[in-house]
């Protein structure tokens, strides 16, 4: 998976746009309409939306060690400090499956690794590098 820029993190924060949004036509749980919409407000936040979805549903990113990262990246990037010391293990692992079922967190049944490595991220106890562009911890 590829870093969001600080312009994308807004867009999928207040919209709640997601992977599982968009393979499961799920647009009433999100702020927009359809995925004709998701294209226009990306553009208005500056987002190529194209470039946006591919990151989203990046199908190499389905094994165990990449879905770590992502889980990882998602939960660092998109929910506080609070949230994951807080939330149960299912609340956890549905925002997990909410951001990528298929090809993604379907079977997860554990909040770990996902949860202390986010927060180890968060923390400064875990490296973000980049590598080829991709995200790796």
């Amino acid at each position: 998976m590829k870093p969001f820029t600080q312009e994308e993190i807004k867009f999928l924060k207040d919209t709640g746009l997601t992977a599982t949004v968009i393979q499961c036509n799920e647009w009433q749980r999100t702020t927009l309409k359809d995925a004709k919409d998701a294209k226009k407000t990306a553009k208005k936040y500056g987002i190529n939306y194209a470039n946006l979805k591919s990151n989203i549903l990046n199908y190499n990113d389905s094994d165990s060690i990449s879905l770590e990262i992502v889980g990882t990246y998602i939960l660092g990037t998109l929910y506080s400090k609070e949230f994951l010391k807080t939330a149960s293990d299912e609340q956890i692992v549905k925002a997990l499956k909410d951001w990528r079922y298929f090809d993604g967190f379907r079977k997860e049944e554990s909040a770990e690794p996902y949860r202390s490595n986010a927060l180890d991220w968060i923390e400064g106890r875990l490296k973000m590098i980049l590598m080829n562009g991709e995200i790796w911890f």
